[in-house]
């Protein structure tokens, strides 16, 4: 069930990271996150993270994000379409390693919830002030790969809020008003809205001033790293006894894929 719910998510994200790109291409500045194929972006990345947080009630985050981060195949061949910019042979064959090397990763797995240790929720607003202090500095400048990194640090904070507030629940049941005003209570909470509303600037910036391939290849491969070290670090996530080499290495796979389609010639 997690493992096709990130799948699903995964499709969604490649399309709302389409429409963004799109978007980008037909605006400059502020304007972008206000133009009508962005917004629809929005509305699917919403749905997107929404059915994520299905995958995250059972699978470790690395493995979650991991399969997200396919969905850059998908906004690779998207936009190549759209912008009728052939895709090389390297980028076809990265992404034909990428999709058996993240299911490799997902099946390599153990499910259950994560431990979320006392202090986690500072370090997370500390983790939030940095980036929201960054994004500030790097919004101005046509730095698109520092832009990209900035917006997967605030999408990797988002997941990583999201992992922890799943984990501690609100012990009034799926829809209820104790778990609504725990949700809106929780410090946790808060940290994830800023986090969101940085990535979703700092990446909307990101497409403008450079590539769009490029700028969600970086994204992702942010956002792979940062939750997978944090994750296993800190919130208990791990793989099958005996399986982490071959985790590892699964890693490294996709990071390199990543990069192979980060160099695409498709532009926004």
């Amino acid at each position: 069930m997690g493992t096709a719910a990130a799948i699903l998510a995964a499709i969604l994200y490649g399309l709302a990271s389409t429409c963004q790109a799109w978007a980008a291409n037909r605006a400059q500045g502020p304007a972008v996150v206000m133009h009508p194929a962005y917004l629809t972006g929005v509305v699917l990345d919403t749905a997107a993270w929404g059915v994520s947080l299905v995958a995250l009630e059972s699978l470790p985050l690395f493995v979650v994000q991991s399969l997200l981060a396919s969905s850059l195949a998908l906004t690779a061949l998207l936009v190549s379409l759209l912008l009728k910019v052939r895709l090389r042979r390297r980028d076809i064959g990265a992404i034909v390693v990428l999709v058996p090397a993240l299911g490799l990763l997902a099946s390599l797995a153990t499910e259950g919830a994560a431990t979320v240790h006392a202090g986690f929720t500072a370090l997370l607003w500390g983790g939030t002030a940095l980036t929201a202090l960054l994004g500030l500095v790097l919004y101005r400048t046509r730095c698109s790969w520092g832009q990209a990194v900035i917006g997967g640090l605030g999408f990797s904070g988002v997941a990583l809020g999201a992992r922890a507030l799943e984990s501690q629940g609100g012990g009034g049941g799926l829809v209820s008003w104790d778990t609504l005003t725990w949700v809106v209570g929780n410090p946790l909470t808060w940290a994830v809205v800023v986090m969101g509303l940085v990535a979703v600037l700092l990446y909307a910036r990101a497409m403008e001033t450079g590539s769009a391939v490029a700028a969600t290849a970086i994204l992702w491969g942010t956002e792979v790293v940062v939750p997978a070290g944090v994750g296993v670090a800190v919130l208990g996530d791990t793989v099958r006894a005996g399986t982490g080499w071959e985790a590892a290495a699964c890693l490294v796979l996709c990071l390199v894929a990543l990069g192979v389609v980060a160099t695409s010639p498709a532009q926004a």
